[in-house]
């Protein structure tokens, strides 16, 4: 792939990600579940798709109503798991005063304001990091 191809696709793509709140500004333990999520939609939407289509080929109603219904009970799967992954990080950063690496989810309030995280390694400022969990947090809550 040509590098300036391969440039603007990653503008782009990193474009799409900021949309779909799942870029690095976002902490990994929330990023992570958003974007199974979306894997497992895609993926699930594609096979309706699919089992739908070839079922018409073959005139089989009830194979396409299967597939319908199928994919709506699936959807709802990845979905829940995400909130719940997505609430647990939440509740877990509030219990920790909004302490927690982003990376890693590490517990940084036994460290002092500045440093590095033992876990994983990246730099941390404690006032930076309670932003950037509030932030996220305020983000989802609007909806």
């Amino acid at each position: 792939m040509p590098p300036a191809l391969r440039d603007r696709l990653r503008t782009r793509l990193s474009a799409e990600a900021r949309v779909l709140m799942i870029d690095s500004g976002v902490p990994a333990a929330i990023g992570r579940p958003m974007r199974w999520m979306l894997a497992s939609v895609l993926a699930l939407l594609s096979a309706a798709i699919t089992l739908g289509v070839l079922a018409a080929a073959h005139g089989l109603t009830e194979a396409m109503a299967f597939a319908v219904c199928g994919f709506f009970v699936l959807v709802t799967v990845p979905i829940s798991a995400c909130n719940h992954a997505i609430g647990r990080a939440l509740r877990r950063a509030r219990a920790a005063r909004y302490r927690l690496c982003p990376r890693c989810a590490y517990d940084l309030r036994d460290l002092g304001p500045r440093g590095t995280c033992p876990e994983c390694g990246r730099p941390f400022e404690r006032s930076a990091v309670r932003t950037q969990w509030l932030g996220i947090e305020r983000r989802l809550k609007r909806g």
